[in-house]
């Protein structure tokens, strides 16, 4: 059966499987099965939470990046010291 034969019979219209119950029913694709989307929603889902304890402006997970800058100049300057 070529397009054209197919396209005349209207298949793939969604009323299709109605007229034909012996039609196997189209498969579902899974909901999200890229690991990456599952930890952004995931990480959203904490960002919520978060917003919710500690308000938007005190969020930690807003602050990652100055906390990080923080950490990372605290260690170089006490690595320092201790070197000298």
């Amino acid at each position: 059966m070529d397009l054209v034969e197919i396209k005349a019979r209207g298949a793939g219209r969604p009323h299709d499987r109605c007229m034909n119950p012996a039609a196997p029913a189209p498969a579902l694709a899974p909901l999200d099965p890229d690991p990456q989307h599952v930890a952004a929603r995931a990480l959203r889902a904490a960002d919520r939470a978060f917003d919710r304890l500690y308000g938007a402006a005190a969020n930690p997970l807003r602050q990652l990046g100055a906390l990080v800058m923080f950490s990372f100049w605290l260690s170089v300057g006490s690595g320092t010291y201790l070197y000298i």
